[in-house]
């Protein structure tokens, strides 16, 4: 099954994204089962009505133009996850570390971090010495083991593409 769903990412990806937009479409960010653009164009709503047939737009508000049952919840249909809201600001920190803001919300995701930060102690045993010991995690961390930040500071290529020296 995760092969039929990246065969189906990378088909829409280089078939329906980039063909349309070329490199006006910048990738934000992939997951397992999403894809989230920065896409500069005169107006998505209008490109996603041309393209209907690919999108499960049944969570968009009952009153928005683009609201349709017909595609819902059939597999291999592109579901707007904001429901049709246009993010603002995106800051994306690493893999599975992101936040991105619209109109109405904030949405904040850290994978393997704690929602709350408790400081940690614990006792331990060492040469039939105890101790009590204290520890931290760190959550925020610039170090990123998969991606070469690029000179501008902005854009990064993954370790291992063909663009990068070695």
């Amino acid at each position: 099954i995760l092969d039929i769903s990246k065969t189906l990412m990378y088909d829409f990806h280089y078939n329906h994204i980039k063909n349309k937009y070329g490199t006006n479409a910048r990738l934000l960010f992939t997951d397992t089962d999403s894809l989230c653009y920065e896409i500069a164009t005169k107006d998505i709503y209008k490109d996603i009505a041309q393209d209907q047939q690919l999108y499960d737009t049944s969570d968009y508000p009952t009153d928005h133009p683009l609201h349709n049952n017909t595609n819902k919840k059939i597999l291999g249909k592109f579901k707007d996850e904001l429901s049709g809201e246009i993010v603002e600001e995106f800051v994306g920190l690493k893999p599975k570390m992101y936040s991105l803001k619209t109109a109405r919300m904030e949405k904040k995701t850290a994978k393997g971090v704690a929602k709350e930060l408790k400081h940690g102690q614990r006792i331990a045993s060492s040469s039939h010495k105890i101790q009590t010991l204290r520890y931290g995690k760190v959550a925020l961390c610039p170090i990123d083991t998969k991606r070469y930040l690029l000179e501008n500071g902005n854009t990064s290529l993954a370790y291992g593409h063909y663009m990068l020296k070695v």
